[in-house]
């Protein structure tokens, strides 16, 4: 299966999700489909492709018809902060090697976070937070709970509203790492106001979505760290 979703697409989408409903659900679909074209691209290129398995699991709920992996999968992905929106895992159901978090871009619930390392202090009152090391200013703002629990559970996780992208991955028990992979917010900003001339947008512009793809494309999902599903059985 192939698929190709051009940034006017992908635009046009957001647009209309802007003007007609606004929540993050919208974003599923979208975010599903970019990240397939990603994977039929990084198939028809290499000599050897290990594939990955996308699962929508925003919607989890119980249910006692589960098998063994069934229940496992879902012991790793649930927590107290709920679960999150897509989860990544091997083919062989071996392993969870990532997730996917979306937040909509139009109500401001998206942390924007800084590029670097987050790393475990205690606060004044000795809880446990993850601030960022390359922060000088007084302003530190931690890393947000549920993203915690996410990069432990699931080891690597895609944090985006649709515009822009974070990867992030655990490095250790006390050490996030996060990079900003894809920044689509100025290029939307000009889709809007300059629809009709988009296709003569300034190269810089334009060239942030291959940037983006490029990003994508370079994540090595079955490398470490992942978490081995059988670890967590339940019988």
């Amino acid at each position: 299966m192939n698929i190709e979703i051009s940034v006017r697409e992908y635009f046009e989408e957001l647009q209309l999700t802007e003007k007609q409903y606004g929540q993050e659900e919208e974003l599923y679909p979208w975010i599903y489909m970019l990240l397939k074209m990603v994977e039929c691209k990084k198939k028809n290129d290499a000599d050897y492709y290990e594939g990955i398995s996308i699962r929508d699991v925003h919607k989890m709920c119980k249910s006692e018809k589960l098998s063994d992996t069934q229940k496992n999968i879902r012991s790793i992905l649930t927590n107290d902060k709920g679960v999150p929106d897509m989860a990544i895992i091997d083919k062989n159901s071996e392993h969870i090697l990532g997730c996917i978090e979306i937040k909509t871009f139009i109500v401001n619930r998206f942390q924007d976070l800084i590029p670097g390392s987050y790393t475990e202090e205690k606060d004044e009152k000795g809880k446990t937070q993850f601030l960022p090391q390359s922060d000088s200013t007084n302003k530190q703002k931690p890393l947000n709970k549920q993203l915690i629990t996410q990069v432990k559970n699931c080891k690597k996780v895609i944090y985006t509203n649709g515009l822009l992208f974070y990867m992030l991955k655990e490095k250790s028990n006390t050490e996030i790492t996060v990079e900003l992979i894809g920044d689509l917010e100025k290029s939307f900003e000009f889709f809007k106001t300059e629809n009709e001339s988009f296709d003569n947008m300034n190269h810089t512009m334009r060239s942030e979505w291959d940037k983006l793809i490029g990003k994508l494309i370079e994540i090595d999902w079955h490398s470490e760290p992942k978490n081995e599903i059988k670890k967590n059985l339940n019988t």
